[in-house]
């Protein structure tokens, strides 16, 4: 990699003076592919009362750059089509691009390398990439943007990487973005899932403002562990528990402990710890399937290992099979999505009367936001 930032910038400005000769003959590409603009119609009518907003704006721009930048048969058509049309420069980054197309990128920002270079992860691939763009460089100056996860185009230039459109971003855990990929197969990879599913999948931007929450050490979101039974007798698992019904579901939790619990893992954090150790088992009497959603990933050894010394035939795993931030969890209720849990959705969040234990100290322990702000905001730039 070329570590000359001044021949590195004169050359990422010649791909930039190329990209603009070039722009208003994607945007003509874009009206006359018949499924591109049904996409991009789509997109700007799903603005408030079918408005569509600047947010619509740069997505349906967004979804035009990556049909068009990442197919090499398209660039190759424009390149034939506008022949005596296309400048030194246009067509000179064309056929650069049609060799080596763009790309979708998740990625975050390991180190500042010079001004408006920056080195990055990509962790869909785990390759580090050197990336020129001034819209990284004002986002990263931004409250919280350590705690940053950015998704946009790249289009290579030979040398480094450059940013194409607008940028989205969210602070939600690497985890959750590679879990939340997973609910799209049999589409594999961002440039299947997004060509497919651009507007589902956008709909993590609304979750994009909201940090990783934590109370004391812990972090909170919600695990999930799925298990049948065909008989099932809270009593059972020993203490006292809360019983709910709602539309054919039970929902349990705990409210009283016995002495044979005080030997489960993390039994003390319940006097220190009691919103992070909160959770609850569900059913459906009818088929006998199950799931148990916990607050953290702490409290599941707890409930895991109380079902299992009541229930041996479980085995459930030493940690369950999917744990989200919380931000997740808020999407997927209203997610069309296969979220696991989807069937116990209404039950999960179904309440007969304020969750509030008198004997229970709430003050105790601390709650943050891991970017330390008080409140929301903030929107993504483009390059």
């Amino acid at each position: 990699m070329n570590n000359n930032y001044e021949e590195l910038e004169q050359l990422c400005e010649t791909f930039d003076k190329g990209y603009a000769d070039i722009e208003g003959f994607v945007a003509h590409w874009g009206n006359s592919d018949k499924q591109t603009r049904t996409v991009m119609d789509e997109i700007l009518r799903s603005g408030p009362e079918g408005i569509a907003t600047d947010s619509e704006l740069y997505s349906a721009l967004l979804y035009l750059f990556a049909q068009f930048f990442q197919d090499p048969k398209a660039i190759k058509q424009l390149m034939t089509q506008h022949a005596n049309e296309l400048t030194p420069e246009g067509y000179q980054v064309l056929s650069f691009w049609q060799k080596t197309p763009g790309f979708w990128c998740y990625f975050s920002v390991k180190e500042e390398l010079e001004d408006d270079f920056w080195l990055i992860e990509d962790h869909m691939t785990g390759e580090m990439h050197t990336l020129y763009s001034h819209g990284i460089t004002t986002m990263q100056e931004w409250e919280g943007a350590d705690y940053m996860h950015y998704l946009c185009m790249m289009l290579p230039n030979g040398e480094c990487l450059q940013t194409i459109g607008h940028i989205k971003y969210n602070h939600i855990p690497v985890s959750d973005f590679l879990y939340y990929c997973s609910l799209f197969k049999p589409q594999i990879g961002l440039k299947a899932i997004l060509h497919k599913h651009f507007r589902i999948f956008c709909k993590l931007d609304s979750i994009a403002h909201m940090p990783p929450i934590k109370h004391d050490i812990y972090d909170m979101g919600f695990g999930w562990q799925p298990f049948t039974l065909p008989e099932f007798d809270i009593a059972k698992l020993g203490g006292k528990w809360t019983a709910w019904s709602s539309d054919s579901l039970d929902k349990y939790f705990i409210n009283e402990f016995d002495p044979s619990m005080d030997r489960l893992p993390n039994r003390t954090l319940f006097e220190i710890a009691s919103p992070a150790m909160a959770a609850s088992i569900v059913r459906d009497p009818n088929t006998g399937e199950m799931g148990l959603g916990t607050n953290t990933e702490v409290a599941y050894p707890f409930y895991a290992e109380l079902l299992n010394r009541a229930y041996p035939e479980l085995k459930l795993p030493k940690k369950p099979s999917v744990f989200v931030s919380a931000a997740l969890r808020a999407l997927s209720g209203r997610s069309e999505l296969p979220f696991p849990w989807k069937k116990f959705k209404d039950i999960l969040d179904y309440s007969e009367e304020p969750e509030w234990d008198d004997s229970i100290d709430y003050t105790k322990g601390t709650w943050k936001r891991v970017d330390g702000k008080d409140d929301f905001g903030g929107d993504g730039h483009g390059r």
